[in-house]
């Protein structure tokens, strides 16, 4: 009897978890935050909190932030990235203040 078996060490070297160009494009962007990833989504941990981004179709990223979820056209994708990091940057300097 023989039997094979095949390890991989992340989900990257599996054939069925591969990111999108769009997906990998916010990795890039974003590599500072870049926290974690997984078959159609990408996590980041930005100023402490977590910014999950999916593929929904070719023409949008879908943004789930604490507990919302909001549809983005891909090409206003890195403008929405800054604004989130803007946004997340002034509140974690607003908490280190008081």
């Amino acid at each position: 009897m023989k039997a094979e078996v095949e390890f991989y060490s992340n989900f990257s070297d599996c054939k069925g978890h591969k990111l999108s160009r769009k997906l990998k494009s916010t990795i890039g962007y974003w590599i500072d935050y870049f926290y974690n990833k997984y078959e159609d989504s990408v996590i980041f941990n930005v100023f402490g909190e977590k910014i999950t981004i999916k593929d929904k179709n070719d023409n949008y990223y879908t943004i789930f932030f604490r507990g919302i979820q909001f549809d983005i056209q891909y090409s206003y994708i890195f403008e929405i990235l800054d604004l989130l990091e803007s946004l997340l940057k002034g509140m974690s300097s607003d908490v280190e203040e008081s």
